[in-house]
C-alpha cells in the first residue's frame, strides 16, 4: 500500500536535510575517492534511517509500491547522490522480492534493507542480443548446479557489491532467469573503471561461474527493468529541477550592460522552456510510477514514451544551463557540468531518446 502523502512529504523533508548535511560540494568530491565513487558510511546511514525499508511490501501477498521510493530518488537527482540506488533499490530489490515469495532470496532482501547487502544488477549484455531480446549470457546445468558464461557491460558498483544478480538464458529451456553469483566466485572477473559521471562500474566476465537460480521467467526481469527505468525518470526530473533553479539564481545575480541577465527577455524565454521541459518530465515520470504500481497494460510502451520525453528534456535543460552559465558552466566549482554528465550516464544505462524512438517504431 502506498504511504500517506503527508508521510512521504516528511520523508522528503528528511532527505532534503540529509543532502544539506552530507552532500556539500566538498563532500561530493571526497566521496569520489572511495571504491565505486560512493561512501559506504553514507550508505549505512541511509539504511539506519530506515529508507531502504521502503522497498518492502506490507505483506507477502503485495508488491512494494514504487511511489514509496519517490522521496529517495527526488533527493538523489536533486543533490547528485553517488550511491547506486537505481540498481539496488530499483532492479535488484524487484528480483529479490519476486524470489522472496518462494523463499529463494536467501535473506538478501532483509540484508539489503539493513544496509549489509549491496546486490549489483548485471543485465546489460556486452555482446549483441538478438532482435527479439534473447540474452547472450547463458546458464547451463551441470552436476547439480548452474554455470554461467557470458559478459555483462557497465555494471554499476560491481566492485563494492556483496553479490551479483545476473540475467542469463537457461540453455535447456531457453527461458530467461536471474541468478545469484558471488563476486569472488572462480570464473568471475571484473574489469573496473570510472564512468563519465565519475562513479564506479565494471565489465563482468563469466566463464563457467557457479550460480544459484534466484527467479526464472521473463516477467520478473521485465518488471525489474521497468522499475529501474521509472525510478531513473524520477531522478532525471529532480535533477532538472535543481539545474533550472541554479540557472535562475545565476541569471538573477550576474550583470551585463548594467542589468541583471534575468532582465533580458530572450533569456527569460529560454529559462521558461527549461522549466516547462522539467515540469512535463516530472508529470510523466510520476505517471509511469503510478502505472507500474497499478500494473497497467502496455507498460513497456508507456515506459519508452516517457524515456523519449525525459531523455530529450534532460539533455535540453542541462545543455541550456551550461550555455547560460557561460564559461563557468563546465568548471569544477559549479555542479552544472556534473548534472549534464549524469544525464548522459542515465542515457547510457536506460536509453537515449533516439533509442527509445527506434524501439517504438520497431
Amino acid at each position: 500500500m502506498t504511504m500517506d502523502a503527508d508521510v512521504l512529504a516528511l520523508i522528503e523533508d528528511g532527505v532534503t536535510r540529509f543532502s544539506r548535511e552530507r552532500y556539500s560540494r566538498e563532500q561530493w568530491r571526497s566521496y569520489s575517492q572511495e571504491t565505486d565513487g560512493y561512501c559506504l558510511s553514507v550508505w549505512r546511514e541511509m539504511a539506519d534511517l530506515g529508507w531502504f525499508g521502503l522497498v518492502m511490501p506490507d505483506s507477502d501477498d503485495e508488491k512494494a509500491p514504487l511511489a514509496n521510493l519517490l522521496p529517495l530518488f527526488v533527493g538523489a537527482g536533486a543533490a547528485l547522490w553517488r550511491e547506486p540506488l537505481l540498481g539496488i533499490l530499483g532492479e535488484s530489490s524487484s528480483l529479490l522480492l519476486a524470489a522472496r515469495k518462494t523463499g529463494d532470496d536467501e535473506g538478501l532482501l532483509e540484508a539489503l534493507v539493513e544496509g549489509r547487502a549491496r546486490p549489483a544488477f548485471a543485465d546489460r549484455e556486452a555482446n549483441p542480443v538478438s532482435r527479439d531480446g534473447v540474452l547472450s549470457t547463458v546458464a547451463t546445468f551441470n552436476s547439480g548446479r548452474y554455470q554461467l558464461t557470458g559478459e555483462k557491460s557497465c555494471v554499476p558498483a560491481a566492485c563494492s557489491g556483496t553479490v551479483l544478480i545476473v540475467s542469463a538464458r537457461i540453455v535447456s529451456s531457453g527461458e530467461p532467469a536471474a541468478f545469484l553469483v558471488s563476486v569472488d566466485e572462480p570464473g568471475v572477473s571484473l574489469n573496473a573503471y570510472r564512468t563519465l559521471d565519475d562513479r564506479g562500474a565494471a565489465t563482468v566476465r563469466l566463464e563457467n561461474a557457479s550460480a544459484r537460480l534466484l527467479v526464472s521467467g521473463d516477467s520478473a526481469l521485465k518488471s525489474a527493468r521497468l522499475r529501474g527505468g521509472a525510478l531513473a525518470a524520477v531522478e532525471a526530473a529532480s535533477l532538472m529541477r535543481s539545474v533550472v533553479e541554479a540557472t535562475a539564481d545565476h541569471l538573477r545575480q550576474r550583470r551585463q550592460f548594467g542589468r541583471t541577465l534575468s532582465s533580458f527577455q530572450v533569456l527569460q524565454h529560454r529559462l521558461v522552456d527549461m522549466y516547462l521541459n522539467y515540469r512535463e518530465s516530472l508529470a510523466l515520470a510520476h505517471r509511469l510510477v503510478d502505472a507500474c504500481d497499478r500494473d497497467e497494460t502496455d507498460l513497456a510502451r508507456k515506459a519508452l514514451l516517457v524515456r523519449v520525453q525525459v531523455a530529450a528534456a534532460s539533455r535540453f535543460v542541462t545543455q541550456q544551463a551550461i550555455q547560460l552559465h557561460g564559461g563557468m558552466g563546465m568548471t569544477d566549482e559549479l555542479p552544472i557540468g556534473d548534472y549534464y554528465k549524469r544525464v548522459l550516464m542515465l542515457e547510457s544505462l536506460y536509453g537515449s531518446a533516439d533509442w527509445a524512438l527506434s524501439r517504438l517504431a520497431a
